[in-house]
């Protein structure tokens, strides 16, 4: 996968990208306090007796829980960090899988970002003589070879990226924004923009492109709940999910 990218990481990013063999830390709770509701004192003839005001909290919002984007088991290529070296500079998962792959929202959300740009730009073949590899990259980054990619953003402030379709749904689209799901088909992998070979490539971030570690991806089998943890260490492990029927069942 890819190599590197800390030096075309603001390339990337003014084309509305994470760096790619880059785009989903823990879920965010979002602690909703309303105006406090005041009980006015009452008023006696020895105030010391008088009521306190009171103070109504309204409970925080559970963590947003994040799906596999896929069904079947595949591999895990890469993650960031000195699990895979210099691939992924910061924060992404890449899941190789052969083109058409179904790819499914993680979680509830709304669809803000999409681009359409069937090419690959394998940075294999484009290194220059005696040149290197991030060379490579940055002469994808500025020819504009950036993919096809779908950002989400969730209800909990956060966003993710999968990226290195083949297409996008019909009906997914970001103007107007589409709404979507845990668990609906929102496109199919593929190996577009910059990838050495077909693979799912996703990651969580804000909203100017900074990635976070998902900390957990959730999948169903055997009608149960399992969750992948410690996802930087899973690089050559294979993940399962036949679904996303069980998100109501108990985890087990």
């Amino acid at each position: 996968m890819l190599r590197n990218l800390r030096s075309v990481a603001a390339a990337s990013l003014a084309v509305g990208c994470i760096p790619f063999a880059m785009s989903f830390g823990s879920a965010r709770a979002d602690a909703t306090t309303h105006r406090a509701k005041v009980v006015e004192p009452v008023t006696t003839t020895t105030p010391s007796t008088a009521a306190k005001p009171t103070t109504t909290t309204a409970a925080p919002r559970p963590p947003l829980v994040r799906m596999l984007p896929f069904k079947g088991t595949f591999r895990v290529s890469a993650t960031w960090g000195s699990a895979t070296g210099p691939t992924h500079p910061t924060p992404a998962i890449d899941f190789v899988m052969p083109i058409g792959t179904p790819v499914y929202a993680t979680a509830t959300g709304s669809v803000d970002f999409t681009s359409t740009d069937p090419r690959n730009c394998n940075p294999l073949t484009h290194i220059p003589p005696g040149g290197t590899y991030e060379q490579a990259i940055q002469w994808c980054v500025d020819h504009g070879m950036v993919g096809t990619r779908i950002r989400i953003r969730h209800d909990d402030g956060t966003y993710t990226m999968y990226v290195h379709l083949s297409a996008i749904r019909s009906g997914i689209s970001a103007k107007p924004m589409s709404r979507v799901i845990a668990g609906e088909l929102i496109g199919w992998s593929g190996d577009s923009g910059i990838a050495t070979g077909p693979h799912l490539h996703f990651s969580k971030t804000d909203a100017v492109g900074k990635t976070y570690d998902p900390v957990l991806l959730r999948a169903c089998w055997d009608n149960a709940i399992h969750d992948f943890v410690n996802l930087k260490a899973l690089v050559g492990t294979m993940v399962r999910n036949d679904g996303y029927g069980c998100l109501t069942t108990p985890k087990k």
